[in-house]
């Protein structure tokens, strides 16, 4: 369960540290524009997130969070190779629309990244578990991702490059997630109110 928490959690760190970290940083070195510019393009794409997210998270309420998680995927793997190529064309339209869509869908990965994280855990090893498989993945990929981006850019004189390697990133991850919930049969521990207290009653004081 925590290596399949931290695949699940893996593309929630890859696609917040590529938009906080690496954006502005392609926007001023690779499209040209000032540092200013980045900034509010930024701070325009992050209040997407931020409004977003509660709504959709709402809306998840009523189905199963990895079928929206899974549709986010999908849609990262076949948005994320003109995301970047959108960014680089310095039009405006085209820049709103690649913020737009990214924005989206990392507010459909956040708003059930959590609720699938929590849910695998059952109650007994739930702080354990949820702490250990966050940690560790925003621990790797949120540290390599822009470092290898950079890399991809330097490397590969293509502006889909990038964008690529994000939607290869998202089919492998997607493989793994189904493989080990069908390998392991993972499910969602929902206990109710009365459960808690009985585990919590075993507990010594």
């Amino acid at each position: 369960m925590i290596i399949y928490g931290f695949c699940i959690v893996s593309i929630y760190s890859i696609t917040t540290s590529t938009l906080i970290v690496h954006f502005p940083y392609f926007l001023t070195v690779k499209s040209g524009f000032s540092h200013d510019s980045s900034l509010k393009i930024l701070t325009l794409a992050i209040s997407l997130v931020a409004c977003l997210t509660p709504v959709f998270g709402k809306v998840c309420n009523k189905f199963n969070p990895t079928l929206i998680y899974n549709a986010s995927l999908v849609g990262l793997i076949f948005f994320g190779p003109i995301l970047f190529y959108l960014l680089s064309l310095n039009n405006v339209i085209a820049i709103f629309s690649a913020i737009v869509i990214f924005s989206t869908i990392i507010s459909l990965i956040s708003s059930t990244v959590f609720s699938i994280l929590v849910g695998i855990f059952p109650f007994s090893v739930r702080y354990s578990g949820v702490s250990l498989s966050f940690n560790l993945s925003v621990t790797v990929f949120s540290s390599s991702t822009p470092l290898l981006l950079i890399i991809i850019e330097n490397n590969f004189n293509n502006y889909f490059a990038p964008g690529i390697y994000i939607s290869l990133l998202s089919t492998f991850f997607i493989i793994i997630i189904w493989y080990l919930q069908q390998k392991f049969s993972i499910k969602y521990f929902n206990e109710t109110p009365s459960e808690i207290l009985i585990y919590q009653s075993t507990i010594p004081s």
